[in-house]
């Protein structure tokens, strides 16, 4: 339980029995508070199927594999006012958290939750407990996540006992559409420590399986989200195990604006130390998009889960959740395409774009000729080309069903440009000539005309299959009007 009571021997029968009936009455609803109040506000609307989802740092209370997939920066705060029906006196509990994750290239994700639960009143009866958890994740490949958490949980007040335990998850992406997750949550089960009065406490273990599918329109993208699981809660050294299923929905809506929105909800079926546990959730957030970060505002209302109260008594839930660097942090796995072109977008205007001043049908042919002329011989003598400066550098725009890298280019060079092409390279390149530099590419992204501020790569090589993750190489060389070939420097960037 989340709550002990604090005894004290008393000659008066009237408070003793107010301390037992206080205990009774909290043993239920303020004991399921260990696995999920307010330490995530999203993930408490969407119900255990989170745990297929898992994209924020407090998603790490349901899969700690979520994160892995994430990239840049994120943090959260969150603040619950929980509900006193049946507390004994003035209780006025509450939760709050404080969270966030980085991404660090070449070694994952890092995560870490600070949590608490308690009451404001004075005189509470009930222990404020903390929970301060530490995650580590990473890609083990393109598709699959796993990730684990190191929790260290203490009371403040009160008998002030103290456990730690670990949870473990692993996150497959079946698909763009399709994710599934399974997390076991306080492996161990261990017990606080020190025994305080004749009340053993142990960390609840619970196992999930969760999977989510989620559309494709990337406007208005709909996931839906669902759990299987069990649970094992000990009392008074009574072991019991607890089947759990919950199901859960998450809509956005226009997504693709600065300023969009989503509506969720989620149905959640258990028990509680032997007690019914019915409960739903509801949520909605607003969410403001930019195209590198975001500020996202969560609420959500969680009904009373046990017999005797009415459907409006309930926990309020409220969260803010900011990130930078990381397009993969949009819960509706999609990007802020109104800031971003399409790939079909650049082409389109690509193929509008003209050199400055055209070429006439013979002198194009006779360009053309150049081209394949300079372009034969740099094959078999490296010098065949001039060197460019070239500023430019590669952003992450990839989510979990959307690869996306956009390079931002100004090459160093102040004629008429009439053709450009982009080599990447998924291995450290030698000396060579452009030749073999396209025959070795994964891909070459080109189009004719001044070179485009924005170019944007899907992350697929020639054969239109998804790329690997690792360091990749690229170049930009460029045709003047003249024939002549100018080449930069390679540059790396890493993908995941």
């Amino acid at each position: 339980m989340m709550s002990f009571l604090k005894f004290h021997k008393n000659s008066d029968g009237l408070n003793i029995w107010a301390v037992v009936l206080a205990a009774i009455f909290l043993a239920a609803p303020i004991a399921m508070a260990q696995s999920d109040y307010s330490k995530s506000v999203r993930g408490s609307a969407l119900g255990d199927g989170f745990a297929a989802l898992a994209n924020e740092p407090g998603g790490v209370f349901y899969n700690a594999a979520g994160i892995g997939f994430l990239k840049g920066y994120q943090a959260t705060v969150s603040f619950s006012r929980i509900s006193a029906f049946n507390m004994a006196g003035a209780e006025n509990p509450y939760s709050g958290l404080l969270g966030g994750s980085y991404y660090r290239e070449g070694w994952g994700t890092f995560g870490f939750n600070a949590y608490q639960m308690g009451s404001f009143y004075s005189n509470t009866l009930l222990n404020t407990t903390n929970n301060v958890t530490m995650t580590y994740a990473r890609l083990l490949n393109p598709a699959l996540a796993g990730g684990f958490n190191f929790k260290y949980v203490f009371e403040s007040n009160y008998g002030k006992r103290q456990a730690m335990d670990f949870d473990l998850g692993v996150l497959y992406k079946a698909s763009e559409a399709v994710g599934i997750g399974l997390a076991v949550e306080n492996l161990f089960h261990n017990e606080m420590i020190p025994q305080y009065g004749n009340d053993n406490r142990f960390l609840d273990r619970i196992a999930r399986l969760a999977v989510s599918y989620s559309t494709e329109d990337p406007e208005e993208p709909t996931s839906f989200v669902s759990a299987i699981g069990v649970k094992q809660q000990e009392l008074q050294g009574a072991r019991e195990n607890y089947g759990l299923v919950s199901v859960g929905v998450e809509q956005w809506f226009r997504n693709d604006f600065p300023l969009s929105w989503a509506l969720r909800g989620t149905y959640n079926m258990s028990k509680e130390y032997g007690e019914n546990l019915r409960q739903f959730a509801v949520g909605l957030s607003l969410r403001f998009n930019n195209v590198m970060n975001f500020w996202r505002i969560d609420y959500c209302f969680q009904d009373y889960p046990f017999e005797g109260a009415s459907t409006t008594t309930g926990n309020h839930l409220v969260s803010a959740v900011f990130g930078l660097g990381d397009a993969g942090a949009v819960p509706s796995l999609t990007r802020n395409k109104s800031a971003i072109p399409s790939e079909e977008q650049l082409s389109q205007e690509y193929a509008a774009l003209e050199p400055a001043n055209p070429l006439s049908q013979s002198r194009r042919i006779q360009h053309g000729e150049a081209l394949r002329k300079d372009y034969a011989q740099s094959s078999s003598d490296n010098n065949e080309w001039n060197k460019m400066n070239l500023h430019g550098r590669v952003e992450d725009l990839s989510s979990s069903r959307l690869t996306r890298y956009m390079f931002i280019l100004q090459p160093g060079f102040s004629g008429r440009i009439s053709a450009w092409k982009v080599f990447i390279h998924d291995r450290r390149p030698k000396p060579t000539g452009l030749e073999n530099m396209e025959k070795r590419a994964v891909k070459v992204l080109s189009g004719q005309g001044t070179v485009p501020g924005v170019i944007v790569w899907d992350g697929k090589n020639k054969d239109y299959f998804d790329c690997g993750g690792g360091r990749y190489y690229y170049s930009l060389v460029v045709w003047d009007a003249d024939g002549r070939i100018w080449r930069s420097s390679w540059y790396d960037f890493p993908v995941r």
